[in-house]
């Protein structure tokens, strides 16, 4: 089976959900009901959480990029090959707690 076959299934569902939030953000920018406004506010939560599970589940299928700053980071850290670290060996890639984050400007 083709991977575009597999996406495009989860594509047209979460574009599908996606014009729907659009529709309930038009709608809550009307809302006067505070009733009314936390109903929106719920179904904007759960449908933006349905597109992001329909974009996960389809993840193993689309080619996975990296900056060439991560690139370059692994590299000069010998954190081995970014394309095959998942999300069990995080803590090898956190920084440490006694150095400080770098903020950018």
């Amino acid at each position: 089976m083709d991977s575009n076959e597999i996406f495009k299934p989860y594509a047209v569902v979460a574009l599908a959900a996606k014009k729907e939030l659009e529709e309930v953000e038009s709608r809550l920018k009307e809302a006067k009901d505070k009733a009314e406004i936390a109903i929106l506010k719920r179904q904007m939560g759960d449908l933006k959480h349905f597109i992001d599970r329909c974009f996960r589940h389809s993840g193993d299928f689309i080619p996975v990029h990296a900056s060439k700053r991560a690139l370059e980071y692994c590299s000069a850290n010998d954190l081995g090959d970014l394309f095959s670290i998942g999300w069990g060996y995080q803590k090898k890639f956190e920084r440490p707690e006694t150095e400080p984050m770098r903020t950018e400007a």
